[in-house]
């Protein structure tokens, strides 16, 4: 610090402002770290007595000031940069959202391999019966729920609606309902 532009204090005082100013100084700067030190080993920071050396109260107020300062740089940093993961995070979601209707849409307009139990029999020439039929599609429900495949509905003229199922699934539980018959 320079003091040379004070005619009123003499030579001697103002290397003694100096000494002071410079020592508060350097008790700001560990007070600081201790601080900080405390606050990324714990969390908080109780204020304790971290020094040896007396504190008057002007000395506390401008320590507190600057680490005040300090703290509220450091908590604006962090809050921008919380606010910078939220909005990706925001981003991801929306994207998130828009592959899912996309897949929805992609899914349900991707019917080709999905039959009706009646209509798979009635492509491979297998007779079943209602009852049968009611049967196998509950197989066919089960394994679906097994291997997460989704079940799809189709309007019916006879039973209002009734399940679809991907033609793979449909092939095991024909195969199973042969084997059982003969």
């Amino acid at each position: 610090m320079n003091l040379d532009n004070h005619a009123d204090l003499s030579d001697v005082s103002k290397h003694e402002v100096v000494t002071k100013i410079d020592r508060i100084r350097d008790l700001s700067a560990r007070m600081t770290s201790q601080v900080m030190e405390r606050l990324r080993n714990t969390g908080s920071c109780q204020l304790s007595r971290m020094t040896e050396k007396p504190i008057y109260n002007q000395q506390v107020i401008v320590l507190l000031t600057q680490n005040l300062t300090k703290l509220t740089t450091v908590c604006e940093q962090q809050g921008i940069q919380v606010r910078s993961i939220e909005s990706r995070l925001n981003e991801q979601e929306r994207r998130t959202e828009l592959l899912e209707a996309k897949l929805d849409a992609l899914s349900l307009s991707n019917t080709s391999n999905y039959y009706t139990i009646r209509g798979y029999c009635n492509i491979n020439r297998i007779k079943v019966s209602q009852k049968e039929a009611q049967s196998l599609g509950t197989q066919a429900s089960k394994i679906c729920r097994q291997k997460g495949c989704l079940v799809k509905k189709i309007p019916d003229e006879r039973h209002g609606e009734v399940n679809t199922y991907p033609a793979e699934v449909l092939e095991n539980v024909i195969e199973l309902y042969k084997n059982r018959v003969s």
